[in-house]
């Protein structure tokens, strides 16, 4: 009976996932500043986006890195690794993301959560400058009245 993929194919999955785990336990011990953010973010919602955007951050980092490990197999060897990885690889993305997420939209649905990332970062510095301007014409008015009790004294 033929096997249908190589054991080339198989180490090489296996290899990539040993990585990315790998990598995840270097990020959980303080070398991502994305896995820091997710976790420690004052705000519900923007945690729960961080948490979004580091998956598709590890799941982009991890396909990139199979791509480029892929291209160091031989050409006769290449074709079966790459249907294997590709299989258990979208099988792997569906677990994390909870749907069949088709990995070309990755790229795209990260861009869109740096996008309203950088909204509420802009939102927040805007609603520190109000908050200073407040504070300025507060401490002005308390000086007007203070100025104005005086001078009835």
């Amino acid at each position: 009976m033929r096997k249908r993929f190589s054991d080339q194919a198989y180490l090489f999955c296996l290899n990539s996932f040993k990585e990315a785990r790998y990598n995840l336990i270097s990020d959980s011990l303080g070398s991502s500043s994305d896995l820091y953010k997710a976790l420690y973010s004052p705000e519900k919602s923007v945690r729960n986006t961080e948490l979004e955007r580091y998956e598709l951050l590890v799941i982009q980092r991890q396909w990139e890195s199979a791509v480029s490990q892929s291209k160091k197999i031989s050409d006769n060897e290449r074709s079966s690794v790459r249907s294997l990885f590709v299989n258990i690889y979208r099988d792997y993305v569906a677990k994390i993301q909870g749907t069949s997420l088709d990995l070309y939209f990755i790229e795209d649905h990260l861009k869109a959560i740096e996008s309203l990332l950088e909204m509420n970062r802009k939102w927040d510095d805007q609603l520190k400058l109000l908050q200073v301007d407040f504070m300025k014409n507060e401490k002005i008015l308390d000086d007007m009245i203070s100025k104005e009790e005086s001078k009835t004294k």
